[in-house]
């Protein structure tokens, strides 16, 4: 949503954004009225004091605006609203959530100290429990540097409180080796990489799989279109993160939300996977499957900033829908080909 939008919705504009704190917010609103409240996560140096600050139960700018803005979009939205965030984010939202009463989703959250919940008049810890029973549900990556040192680390798991909701664990994408592990810093490494968003996509993409191929057999055209849309979003992920500074997507809400929108567009124009992925010179970008140098490849274009402020889950939706179309076309064909033809009297 752009500053006019939130204007007219009844919101001070200037609200998502505090130069002197560091925090950053943005409104996203799908085709239904359901608005996201997303909260930007640890992109800066500065943004290390609220980590810090709430570690220990201080009060912390970053905080109390998240907390202020969820009140007053809760007022204009209602029940059409839910929050998110990644990392700081994530904490931002859970504090916001409990405070204020609306639902949120985090991956890979900072934790929220008892002392923020207490001085806005909460029970600690009767809210966590409640955020614990549905209000929030949190994403965290398995071997990822936050949760782990929020939980596992000693003694630091003492002086850090851990991530709010009902906690959800999702595979390490590319686990290391018993020996990789005995490489030093390579275990630090590796938690490190697993912190960022494209890891958590990266890791519920193999959720997905898991999940499939422990389920009953589907129909053949249901595990297509999954694996087609699975493939297009892990395709779009991994070549836009190598873009992401160049296209202005530091922000990790904007990021998902083009590299869904890459996918989701790709999947439109018939494309079946992401072989590159080519900037032009006004902040597009093409996906191209096949070789760059074959005038037979296909290739889809979208524009970084527009894709940026499309909601991933509303582009998610239509990649999938897009690909059981497809997939059950192609179910018809397969089956018209293979049936008897009559024979002549």
């Amino acid at each position: 949503m752009d500053d006019a939008t939130v204007r007219n919705a009844g919101i001070d504009p200037a609200l998502l954004h505090d130069e002197k704190s560091g925090f950053d917010a943005a409104f996203y609103q799908d085709a239904n009225g359901h608005v996201a409240l997303a909260f930007c996560g640890t992109d800066e140096g500065r943004d290390w004091n609220p980590n810090v600050r709430q570690g220990l139960g201080l009060e912390d700018p970053q905080y109390e605006s998240a907390i202020a803005l969820a009140d007053q979009a809760k007022q204009v939205f209602g029940k059409n609203l839910v929050m998110t965030g990644h990392s700081l984010g994530g904490g931002l939202a859970a504090a916001a959530s409990m405070i204020n009463d609306v639902p949120a989703v985090t991956y890979n959250a900072a934790g929220v100290h008892d002392h923020t919940l207490e001085r806005h008049g909460l029970d600690a810890q009767a809210a966590k429990d409640y955020a614990k029973e549905g209000l929030i549900r949190g994403y965290h990556v398995d071997n990822e540097i936050l949760t782990h040192l929020q939980e596992d680390s000693f003694p630091i798991r003492y002086a850090m409180p851990d991530a709010a909701g009902h906690q959800i664990e999702l595979p390490d994408p590319d686990p290391l080796s018993v020996l990789e592990r005995l490489v030093p810093g390579k275990m630090l490494g590796h938690r490190l990489d697993l912190h960022g968003i494209e890891a958590v996509m990266q890791s519920q993409s193999l959720q997905q799989l898991r999940a499939r191929e422990a389920a009953p057999a589907h129909p053949a055209s249901a595990r297509a279109a999954d694996d087609t849309a699975n493939t297009l979003l892990r395709d779009a992920v991994g070549s836009l993160g190598e873009q992401r500074e160049r296209l202005g997507l530091q922000d990790d809400v904007r990021f998902l939300n083009a590299a869904a929108r890459v996918a989701a567009q790709a999947g439109a124009d018939g494309m079946s996977r992401i072989d590159h992925l080519v900037p032009d010179a006004r902040g597009g970008v093409f996906a191209v499957q096949g070789r760059l140098d074959d005038p037979a490849h296909r290739r889809s274009h979208v524009d970084a900033n527009q894709a940026a402020q499309v909601p991933a889950d509303q582009s998610a939706q239509q990649l999938r829908a897009q690909s059981q179309v497809l997939a059950t076309q192609q179910d018809q064909e397969q089956q018209q080909r293979q049936a008897p033809r009559p024979t002549m009297a």
